[in-house]
């Protein structure tokens, strides 16, 4: 079975919200200057605390699920990011064959089929018209490294359990975040649409030292969307993380027929 169309699918339909989420269904390894570390104890703190995961160059290396209305799609995937720069990511759904190739600036997401030679792009003007929902770069990248999305930080920290729940409307989306007292990191992202059926829940998890900082290996992600004049859509992304490298040296992002 194609999976182009089920990827087409997935970027018309919220990639810009939940692309490259992930969850992990075996230990993690942190590679490139960190070790294979369990999630560090610290005492719970009276005063809230996040720890942002930074970079300049970073590598992901794992394998996506992608269920669409009951259709599924399994492949390996490699990403590589620049921070506030580019996204790239490369899906192989069988026989290491890279089927797809995706490539995310600031200005827009471009999608190429490399089995059919295809491509798709977009603006995210034009996706977030689509999706009547605020899409942009900083989303994803956010989303990715589990950051705090739509300025989630400057909302006033209200301490539940062994979170703390930071709320924030943007526009007309409710934006839930809650962090880990221990983890100082983002454990559960929910976005609701407050004008229409649309609800993205991702919870974060199995956090491992990479260069001393706290990357999320696990988050299961689920997305209810039903765009204006079509059919109600219910996407859930499943990804395995089992190699994060931060690399100092300046990474290379092709996207054009004939690059490898």
């Amino acid at each position: 079975m194609s999976i182009y169309p089920l990827i087409k699918q997935f970027a018309y339909t919220g990639m810009a919200l939940i692309a490259l989420l992930s969850a992990c269904q075996k230990p993690p390894v942190a590679t490139t200057g960190s070790t294979t570390t369990p999630i560090p104890a610290r005492k719970e703190e009276s005063v809230y605390q996040f720890n942002a995961f930074d970079f300049t160059y970073l590598t992901v290396k794992g394998r996506l699920v992608f269920v669409n209305n009951g259709r599924d799609v399994n492949a390996n995937t490699d990403i590589r990011m620049k921070k506030d720069s580019a996204i790239w990511i490369s899906l192989r759904p069988g026989l290491g064959i890279e089927a797809v190739r995706i490539f995310i600036t600031p200005d827009s997401v471009r999608i190429m089929d490399k089995l059919n030679d295809d491509f798709l792009g977009f603006t995210f003007d034009s996706l977030s018209k689509r999706l009547d929902i605020p899409v942009d770069f900083q989303l994803i990248q956010n989303t990715l490294l589990g950051n705090l999305p739509y300025d989630l930080g400057q909302a006033n920290p209200i301490p539940e359990g062994e979170q703390y729940l930071l709320r924030k409307q943007q526009s007309n989306i409710d934006v839930i975040g809650y962090v880990g007292k221990q983890t100082a990191r983002m454990e559960k992202l929910s976005l609701k649409d407050l004008s229409a059926p649309n609800r993205l829940e991702a919870v974060y998890g199995n956090f491992t030292s990479v260069e001393n900082m706290l990357f999320p290996f696990v988050c299961n992600a689920d997305l209810t969307f039903e765009p204006p004049g079509g059919n109600k859509t219910s996407l859930s992304f499943r990804f395995t993380h089992n190699k994060v490298e931060l690399s100092r040296e300046p990474l290379k992002f092709p996207f054009s027929r004939g690059n490898k």
